[in-house]
This record gives structure tokens, C-alpha cells and sequence, in this order.
């Protein structure tokens, strides 16, 4: 439980890099990436993640990935639990992770802990242009790369991004004139109700 709390505070407590670094990993493995996620990956996809204004206050800082990673990997504040990121075991007598090649490293792991975060925050959210275009280009094996091509053309074919915040406004339109709809009918109902209690109230008068 410790554990828990002290990943959870590393992530909110992150730097915008070091914070799209984490976005980027837990979106290629939401998306089906194996565990080994290439360095390259993650730095081409994190800076998608970044805005304009982010982007150019981190200014000629080269080394922005490197301070980001030092920093998700670092496990003495994790109380025990491992790093939000760490570099991926490699089986003894080989460098790379299985069905990986060498060029493709180093690799890196994400907790499982927040790999789970990862899956129930971000499910409905679509990572930006720069994350499909690094996953396509440097995911780690020809069955990483199938995989996310094949939820990439998904995606084009649906539209994109500017589709699927149409679909998105069209739905809460639709919501919105449900909900009113079903105010409107409560009115009606309570106004009926009244109208009985009111009538229910008045004495009733007999013929003389």
C-alpha cells in the first residue's frame, strides 16, 4: 500500500517530461506494446504530449529526456515498490529483450501499478499524432508494430481526432436533450400531482 501512494506521488509530483514519458508508456501498453518499451519510442511519442508553451520553456534543454527517465527510474523514494520506470531485465548472456533487437534498446518497464492507472485514466483518451507515428516507426517487434498499425488505420479510418470530437459533441448534445426531456417530464408529473392534492384539498359541496 505504501508502494501504491509513493508511485502516485512520483506521477503527480513529475515534471511535464517526465509526466509524458509516463503517458507514453502507459498508452503503448494499453494499446498492446509488449512490456519492453524502446527508449526511442518513448521519446519520439513523449514530446507529443507536450504543448507549445511546455515545449519552449524546457528551451535547449537536450538533455530533458534524460533528467526524465533519471527521474522515473529512481526507486529509493518508491518505499520499497519499484520505480515508475526501470530498465527492462535482460535474460543473462543476452542484451536485449526477447524477440527484440539489440538496435531497438535500451528498454524499460512500466510499473505495473501505474501500467493499471494507466488503463482506467486515460481508456477514453486518444494519445496525439507524434505517439502514432513513434509507435509505428520504433515499437520493439514485427508483432508490437502489427498491433499498433493496425489501431492506427482504425483510427484514421474513424476520422481521427477531429471525428471522434464530433462524435463527441454530438453525443453530449444527445445527452443534453435527453436529460432535458426528462425534466421536462418530472415537471409535467409533479405539476399533475399538485393539481390533485389541490383538488383533494377543496371541500366538496353537495346539492341542497
Amino acid at each position: 500500500m505504501a508502494g501504491c501512494l509513493a508511485l502516485t506521488e512520483r506521477y503527480q509530483m513529475a515534471t511535464v517530461a517526465a509526466r509524458a514519458v509516463l503517458y507514453a508508456a502507459m498508452d503503448a501498453r494499453r494499446l498492446g506494446h509488449r512490456v519492453a518499451l524502446p527508449r526511442l519510442l518513448l521519446e519520439q511519442a513523449a514530446a507529443g504530449y507536450l504543448s507549445e508553451a511546455q515545449w519552449d520553456l524546457m528551451g535547449d534543454d537536450d538533455d530533458w529526456l534524460d533528467q526524465a527517465i533519471a527521474y522515473l527510474t529512481d526507486p529509493l523514494p518508491c518505499r520499497g515498490a519499484r520505480a515508475p520506470l526501470r530498465p527492462f531485465p535482460s535474460r543473462p548472456g543476452t542484451s536485449a529483450a526477447p524477440g527484440c533487437p539489440e538496435s531497438a534498446g535500451p528498454f524499460y518497464q512500466l510499473a505495473d501499478y501505474l501500467e493499471q492507472h494507466g488503463v482506467r485514466t486515460r481508456r477514453f483518451i486518444c494519445p496525439p499524432e507524434r505517439f502514432w507515428d513513434a509507435a509505428t516507426r520504433h515499437a520493439a517487434t514485427s508483432a508490437d508494430h502489427a498491433a499498433l498499425r493496425e489501431l492506427a488505420r482504425m483510427r484514421e479510418k474513424a476520422g481521427g481526432r477531429e471525428e471522434a470530437e464530433r462524435l463527441g459533441r454530438e453525443e453530449a448534445e444527445r445527452l443534453y436533450q435527453q436529460r432535458d426531456l426528462v425534466n421536462r417530464e418530472a415537471s409535467d408529473v409533479v405539476k399533475v400531482s399538485n393539481l390533485h392534492r389541490t383538488e383533494a384539498s377543496c371541500p366538496t359541496v353537495t346539492p341542497g
